[in-house]
């Protein structure tokens, strides 16, 4: 106890002094630059998880990453028409994520991969920009951003990045 007391007896004597302006707008640049990096890492995370389900084919999963019930359903019945062309991506990478908006809800993830396409035996390189959203906490593929949103697969579509890309060429 006694030398705890001249301890505290030294410290009461410091000035305390609070942040400058600077500071505080320092302070405030670096917390936003984390919550950004970890917008992007969650919504990274929750892209691959959807592309690890469109790898392995596996429908009704890459379905729940679509928010609304219709598009879920839309989705599903879209791969359910065996007539479509069934692309077998390999190598998937997540080139860039990008976090926009005030409170960081809009984010944009583009993708390649590399396709086997056994019908014409041959492989090329494939990629896509998505749109997601984040709504409730949890970011939602834009459901016209899905693969299956292209106008290969599905003529009445819209024309996706993937048309436009300069990733989609073949070998």
């Amino acid at each position: 106890m006694k030398t705890l007391l001249p301890l505290l007896i030294a410290l009461s004597l410091i000035p305390i002094v609070g942040c400058t302006d600077a500071d505080k707008e320092r302070m405030a640049a670096q917390a936003e630059t984390r919550k950004r990096k970890m917008a992007q890492q969650v919504l990274e995370e929750r892209a691959k998880e959807y592309w690890e389900a469109h790898k392995w084919q596996d429908w009704a999963t890459a379905a729940t990453f679509l928010k609304a019930a219709e598009d879920q359903f839309r989705f599903l019945e879209l791969r359910s028409d065996s007539s479509l062309p069934m692309p077998g991506i390999q190598n998937l990478e997540v080139q860039y994520v990008f976090v926009s908006g005030v409170e960081m809800e809009q984010g944009e993830v583009r993708v390649k991969w590399v396709e086997a396409k056994p019908i014409e035996g041959r492989v090329a390189d494939g990629g896509e920009v998505q749109k997601w959203y984040k709504q409730h906490g949890r970011w939602w593929l834009d459901p016209e951003d899905t693969l299956l949103s292209t106008t290969a697969l599905n003529p009445g579509a819209k024309a996706s990045a993937l048309d436009e890309s300069p990733l989609t060429r073949s070998e």
